[in-house]
């Protein structure tokens, strides 16, 4: 009974590059805030701050899936393909597209 009751999921998917183009630069424009709020999170262990910026990422693409009714998958796919096909970010500084090697945390 629960799948009849739950809620529709999104089912349109961004074929407007205009837009897929716009997700993309949201998600840049916000990048060196979140990394460096994830860097003050976890002073020292870059894996676990990088971890961090990636889940807070997950969140800002749940809230853009939602709110523009597109399913999370072509959010997703709209910041891989800025990245992969290198779209312009909206500012100079470079978008980072590497993981540091996880370590053990330097603090307990």
């Amino acid at each position: 009974m629960v799948a009849v009751t739950a809620p529709r999921t999104a089912t349109r998917a961004p074929d407007d590059p205009a837009q897929r183009a716009a997700i993309f630069r949201d998600f840049a424009a916000r990048e060196s805030a979140t990394r460096a709020n994830a860097a003050r999170s976890f002073p020292g262990d870059p894996w676990s701050a990088d971890d961090d910026f990636h889940n807070h990422e997950q969140w800002l693409a749940r809230d853009i899936a939602a709110g523009q009714h597109l399913p999370i998958e072509a959010v997703l796919r709209a910041i891989d393909d800025g990245l992969r096909e290198h779209w312009a970010p909206p500012s100079s500084l470079p978008l980072i597209g590497t993981v540091p090697p996880c370590h053990p945390r330097p603090i307990y």
